[in-house]
Formats: structure tokens, sequence, C-alpha cells
């Protein structure tokens, strides 16, 4: 099968998984985001206006590394592109500086991790995939 072909149906798989994967986790994740950052929602309006968006940029990059094609940045921007988007309007809008700290954590931290995590995971598949098969003599 082509990946080009595939990339499509692959893409949206992701994008949902890490929907739900988001929406399942996003306790553990609002409690790990809180015991980090001491967060002071204010504007935000709860915890789960910024557990969400913490999730999700944290399984959107998991998924998306460990598919490791490099065609697949692309639809990784593209799924991320609304996140972006909500931290471009929070930072054009001139929030204080704890707000803007909060927004780093909330949207590069996660990315960052998962992009590691993402890379040690296929570091370690393929330490243990063998490159030549073994030979079997009749």
């Amino acid at each position: 099968m082509n990946i080009k072909s595939n990339m499509p149906f692959i893409s949206v798989c992701i994008f949902f998984s890490a929907l739900l994967l988001s929406v399942i986790f996003s306790d553990f994740t609002g409690s790990m985001f809180e015991k980090l950052f001491h967060p002071n929602y204010g504007w935000w309006g709860g915890p789960e206006l910024v557990v969400i968006p913490f999730s999700y940029v944290f399984f959107i990059v998991l998924f998306f590394a460990i598919w490791n094609h490099k065609k697949y940045y692309y639809p990784m921007l593209v799924f991320l592109s609304p996140v972006i988007l909500l931290m471009l309007l929070t930072l054009l809008y001139g929030f204080n500086s704890s707000d803007i700290l909060n927004l780093g954590g909330v949207f590069v931290l996660p990315g960052i991790i998962a992009f590691a995590l993402a890379k040690l995971i296929n570091l370690i598949i393929s330490k243990f995939k063998h490159p030549n098969p073994p030979m079997v003599v009749k």
C-alpha cells in the first residue's frame, strides 16, 4: 500500500484517537498541570478549558511523531493549527506574564515532552527490529 493513499485516513484516525484520549486522560493531565504550574485560571474559565488543549497537543504530537514519516508533519500542523491560533490570539491581546507562562506550559511543553517520548519509543522499537531476518535451512 502506498503511504500517500492512506495518509488522509491515518491522519483522521490519529486525530480522533488523540481527541478521545485527551478527553479520557483530562483528569490525569489536569492534576499534573496544576502540580507543575499552579495556575491562576482567570480568563480561562476553569481547568477544563486548559487541560483539554494540554492533552490534545501531547497526543497529537506523540502519535504523529511515532508514525515517523516526514509527510505526516504537515497534517500534524493542520490539526494543531486551532491550538496555535488560540495561543497567538492570547499573545496578541496582551494578557499578564503569568498567563503567557501558563500558555507556554499548555502549548509548548506537552509538545516537547511528546516529541522526545516518541523519539525514545522509535529508538527502542528500532533496536528490537532485526535488520536481516534469520535464515531457515531445510
